[in-house]
């Protein structure tokens, strides 16, 4: 059965594929350097592929020596670079609207210098500079959304269903077994919470392309496309709960509402709730660590352990641990020599990460990298508001996006590292004039972009984003 059910993916994948090519009528041109990036990052290594049993629940971190997959990564930056170059990238632009990214960026690859193993910062540090580029490129295209849903939409169509075809047939890779002998499931990815986040991260893009075709009555072949989204919704409904990761199940259902929410007419004027909702977010994932009891009563609500499957065990182990507490051990050094192999989670096996976004940029890049992560959100909060009255249809999918990675780095981390959400947050974050265009008169909408991003150089200048998000500024 499981080569007929893989030529049978093949074909469904392939007709998907021609539908969609249909809907957009014309090649994918420069989007194949970040449709390929997503392909990769949203599945595992290559030299897993290659090698399905080389490392059960392998996280792809640990192949950041892989030759092949090295490869694959520098044809992606030169082609990527190579694209924005021919684009005219407006770089001025760019690095003005964009400091506080770019501050971040910088301070990872400046860590490098007092790093315990400074090698694996660099190399850890250079892949992760494919991120933005591919974002850019994405960006930089006439119509932003119609680049990424034909993106997302198209990685979708080969890793979801094949993800199902991997774990009823293909065993070696679909599923994984943990020490205790318990039986997961992984699909292309290599872990049940990679693979919720690729479901997550699908799941939110076609809903919210399904939402606009069903108030769309005038696009061509509408009740195929209806058909096809509301399909793929229920392979990603499917896979999220033969994963079992509660985090992706909860951020991809308060991501929905969301979308829903912001449908509704009067939701469209309340810029200042919704920064206002997404700073309660941000309190709530970042102070979590230190009032772990609130969590651990919330879960005994929803019938869910306590301890957030030893989540909050974790938290206050890698605590315990003695860090430079102002610059932390380096980009990606918490998790290397006698550290690595002193941290177990509660079934003793080695740790890879913190399992809260703030945790873990405290415990490698200190208190200076965690004050330029919380300037970075706040002005992509402020950001993704403010598209939200520029243009609507993008601002509602970015408002979910963001409300779903802010809750997602409570139990998860995924901030500043080379892993989807980190890549969804730099996607939506970076400021590029034309991922802001909309209906009103392009000088309206310019002058509105300039005096919302425009940043004073001075001390009062590092405090804009806190009150752009509150509405003060």
């Amino acid at each position: 059965m499981g080569p007929i059910a893989l030529a049978a993916c093949v074909c469904f994948s392939t007709m998907l594929y021609i539908l969609d090519n249909k809907r957009r009528n014309k090649p994918l041109g420069a989007l194949w350097f970040p449709l390929v990036y997503l392909l990769f990052e949203c599945s595992r290594p290559i030299v897993l592929w290659l090698n399905p049993g080389g490392q059960e629940g392998a996280s792809s971190s640990n192949f950041i020596n892989s030759l092949p997959d090295t490869l694959l990564l520098l044809f992606l930056f030169a082609g990527g670079i190579y694209v924005l170059i021919k684009r005219k990238l407006h770089w001025s632009f760019f690095f003005r609207n964009n400091l506080y990214i770019l501050f971040f960026f910088l301070y990872c690859g400046l860590s490098i210098l007092w790093a315990d193993f400074p090698i694996i910062s660099l190399k850890a540090w250079i892949k992760m500079l494919i991120q933005p580029l591919m974002a850019l490129v994405i960006l930089t295209e006439s119509d932003v959304i119609d680049a990424l849903t034909t993106t997302v939409k198209r990685m979708a169509f080969i890793l979801l269903p094949l993800s199902i075809v991997l774990i009823k047939y293909y065993p070696v890779y679909g599923r994984y077994y943990t020490l205790g002998g318990v039986g997961t499931y992984g699909g292309v990815t290599t872990y049940k919470n990679t693979l919720g986040a690729l479901c997550m991260f699908a799941g939110l893009l076609i809903l919210w392309n399904l939402i606009f075709l069903l108030r769309d009555k005038t696009q061509p072949s509408r009740n195929i496309h209806l058909l096809v989204n509301i399909s793929m919704i229920g392979i990603t409904i499917w896979l999220m709960l033969t994963a079992d990761s509660a985090t992706s199940l909860a951020t991809f259902i308060i991501g929905s509402f969301i979308l829903f929410l912001f449908n509704l007419r009067f939701m469209k004027t309340k810029v200042v709730l919704i920064k206002i909702t997404l700073i309660v977010l941000v309190i709530i994932s970042s102070v979590s660590v230190f009032f772990p009891t609130i969590l651990e009563n919330a879960a005994n609500m929803l019938g869910r352990d306590p301890t957030l499957t030893g989540r909050t065990v974790i938290w206050e182990r890698v605590l315990s641990v003695d860090t430079n507490p102002l610059f932390g051990p380096g980009y990606s050094n918490f998790w290397q020599g006698e550290r690595a192999s002193q941290l177990l989670d509660v079934n003793q096996v080695p740790l890879n990460q913190a399992h809260n976004g703030y945790l873990e940029v405290y415990k490698n890049l200190g208190l200076i990298g965690l004050i330029l992560l919380g300037l970075t959100i706040f002005t992509s909060i402020s950001k993704v508001s403010n598209t939200l009255i520029l243009n609507n249809s993008l601002g509602m999918l970015q408002i979910a996006y963001m409300a779903a990675i802010l809750l997602s780095n409570v139990t998860e981390a995924s901030y500043g590292i080379k892993s989807i959400l980190w890549f969804i947050f730099i996607l939506i974050s970076i400021k590029y004039p034309a991922n802001m265009k909309d209906e009103r008169p392009v000088s309206e909408t310019m002058s509105q972009i300039t005096d919302s991003l425009h940043y004073k150089a001075t001390t009062h200048g590092l405090l804009i984003p806190f009150f752009q998000c509150f509405g003060l500024q």
